[in-house]
């Protein structure tokens, strides 16, 4: 455990979100022209991407969109996994993704390890995690959510309110 918990910026979480995992589409550009260009056409932002490997020369690719992104787009899910050629579509609702400022993960090591056993150990379940060298985001049920938050202020400090 570590002595003083980590300076960091305010947690920024947006709610009201949808997990959709397209789960062994093919490697390549075909999958992701067609995605990416339905989002973009229907206006949908994304508010997390992560890409992970889907066995042998398949790929799983999981984003985030708003619940209300995902109740417009909800009758033309299926058409497009067939057209991205994935196995199968997963959707996960309501979850929340929440952003980790500055704590610079890129020179020490430690924290990165540290933030996601503390989570496991309070049992809770992230569904997605990307972390670079200053942000690690998170994405967790909704349900979840005030119960992650505690167990990030006592591996993190926040900024005093103003």
């Amino acid at each position: 455990m570590i002595g003083a918990p980590f300076d960091i910026f305010p947690l920024k979480i947006t709610t009201s979100q949808a997990l959709l995992a397209f789960v062994g589409q093919p490697v390549g550009d075909h999958a992701s022209r067609i995605l990416f260009g339905y989002l973009h056409h229907h206006g949908i932002t994304i508010t997390c991407l992560v890409e992970g490997p889907g066995g042998g020369e398949h790929r799983t690719l999981l984003l985030v969109i708003s619940e209300g992104a995902l109740h417009e787009a909800e009758r033309e899910l299926q058409a497009l996994r067939t057209a991205i050629e994935a196995k199968a579509l997963m959707i996960e609702k309501p979850v929340a993704v929440i952003r980790i400022l500055g704590p610079h993960f890129d020179i020490r090591p430690g924290i990165a390890g540290m933030l996601y056993g503390r989570l496991e150990k309070a049992g809770i379940e992230v569904l997605v995690n990307s972390t670079t060298g200053t942000t690690s985001l998170l994405v967790v049920h909704e349900t979840q959510l005030e119960k992650t938050r505690r167990e990030l202020t006592a591996i993190f400090r926040l900024p005093k309110s103003r």
